[in-house]
C-alpha cells in the first residue's frame, strides 16, 4: 500500500533522495523517497492502517554552501538520484546524496577539516532491502560496514546523516 505526502515547493529537496524509516509492523522498516520538483513529494509503503514515521527526515532545499564528497575510485554517485554531499552550517555538518560501489567494508570518502568529529560515530542509514551502517572517524575516514548481500544492492544513501563539528557544542 503506497502512502504518498506533497511537498509545499519551498520544502522540496534538490534531488531525489531516500530514508530508512520506522513503521508499525514487521519489518518495522521501511524507504521513504523524497522527490525534486515538479512534483515534490514524499513515498513509503506500509500496509493498510499503519504509520510511517518521518521522524529525522532532513534535507537541504537549495544548494548554497554545499560541496561534493570526493569518493574513493571504488565508489561513484548512484544514477538518477543526488550526488554526495556535505554541507556545514552553523557547527552542523549534514549530508545527501546516495553511493553505489563495489564492496564492503570499504571506505568511501575523507571528510575535510572543518567537517570532523571528536569520536567515532555511527550511523544506520537505507539500503536497497535494508539499512546499513555508515562510520565516521576522527580521522575524517567514512566507512560502509557491511557486506553485501547481493551484487545488485551495492548502494546506501547518505540522506538525514547530520552531526556536530569538532569545535562546536550543540545547546
Amino acid at each position: 500500500y503506497r502512502r504518498e505526502l506533497l511537498l509545499p515547493f519551498s520544502c522540496m529537496p534538490r534531488d531525489k533522495l531516500y530514508f530508512e524509516q520506522s513503521r508499525v509492523s514487521a519489518p518495522y522498516r521501511t524507504r521513504v523517497t523524497a522527490y525534486p520538483a515538479p512534483n515534490g513529494r514524499l513515498t513509503a509503503t506500509s500496509n493498510p492502517h499503519e504509520w510511517v514515521s518521518l521522524a529525522g527526515i532532513t534535507f537541504t532545499t537549495s544548494g548554497e554552501h554545499g560541496q561534493n564528497l570526493q569518493l574513493y575510485s571504488v565508489w561513484a554517485p548512484k544514477p538518477g538520484f543526488a550526488h554526495p554531499t556535505f554541507y556545514v552550517h552553523e557547527g552542523v555538518c549534514e549530508f545527501e546524496g546516495t553511493l553505489y560501489g563495489e564492496m564492503a567494508p570499504r571506505r568511501f570518502g575523507t571528510l575535510p577539516k572543518e567537517c570532523r568529529v571528536k569520536h567515532r560515530l555511527v550511523f544506520y542509514l537505507s539500503k536497497v532491502d535494508r539499512g546499513g551502517r555508515v562510520e565516521v572517524r576522527p580521522n575524517g575516514g567514512m566507512y560502509v560496514i557491511d557486506t553485501w548481500q547481493k551484487r545488485d544492492n551495492r548502494q546506501v544513501s547518505l540522506a538525514g546523516l547530520a552531526f556536530a563539528v569538532n569545535d562546536r557544542k550543540l545547546a
